[in-house]
């Protein structure tokens, strides 16, 4: 079975006729390869998530989550241009640079800056902006556009996915040290010693990291959700 369609939609059953007789043509999809990128910066993490459609095809080409930096000095663009030197860089090697390009982003720096390449952000790591400068030149077919963040869901939730990930990998090595603490109390309910309570159905804990995290917008779990979550399914 196919996995992917070179037309909008299914082509005609009986032979057309008239002017559907060129249906191959009006029903072809555009020779575009699209590129959606999104960056966040959260607790002093930035991160960020890309996906390449190539639309010829109607397949999916590539898509990549990951960090462009921690602390202090991270900024929101920094994740974003790091998505676009890895998106770039992996068009570049995969010989695509020949075929247009439609850059979507939701960030009006990225969008400006694109464009111009020699006025990058200055805060950017110049190693960084160096690939940046070099790329560029040779997407000759792009084009870049400003899309609302409602519009690049798929990359939102990729940058999203990264930085939980990124929480979760310190605490999932502290979980292993409170898992003789944990004594179940009822389905997917445990109590940390005397301490805390974990609840794995509303993935809820009362410890005060799990608190701290409970007030931003992402689901990362404490290490005593993690701790529980592995002692009772061998998830986590």
């Amino acid at each position: 079975m196919p996995t992917s369609s070179p037309f909008s939609r299914l082509p005609p059953r009986t032979p057309p006729r008239g002017r559907d007789r060129n249906w191959q043509q009006s029903l072809a999809l555009p020779d575009r390869i699209d590129l959606y990128l999104h960056g966040l910066l959260e607790r002093n993490i930035a991160s960020y998530g890309f996906w390449i459609w190539d639309l010829a095809d109607n397949r999916l080409l590539a898509e990549r989550r990951g960090i462009a930096a921690r602390g202090g000095s991270s900024h929101r663009f920094i994740a974003e241009f790091r998505a676009a030197a890895h998106a770039m860089t992996w068009l570049l090697r995969e010989k695509m640079v020949g075929r247009p390009l439609a850059l979507h982003t939701d960030s009006p720096t990225v969008y400006h800056c694109l464009a111009r390449p020699q006025h990058l952000p200055s805060e950017l790591p110049t190693a960084l902006a160096d690939q940046l400068r070099a790329i560029v030149p040779s997407l000759s077919h792009m084009q870049v556009k400003l899309v609302p963040e409602a519009a690049n869901a798929r990359a939102v939730q990729l940058a999203a996915e990264a930085y939980v990930r990124c929480q979760e990998s310190r605490r999932t090595a502290l979980a292993e040290r409170v898992l003789y603490e944990l004594q179940p109390i009822g389905h997917g309910r445990f109590r940390v010693g005397s301490r805390y309570d974990v609840d794995l159905v509303t993935g809820t804990c009362t410890c005060p990291d799990f608190r701290s995290l409970l007030s931003g917008r992402f689901p990362v779990r404490c290490k005593h959700l993690l701790a529980a979550a592995h002692l009772f399914g061998g998830q986590g």
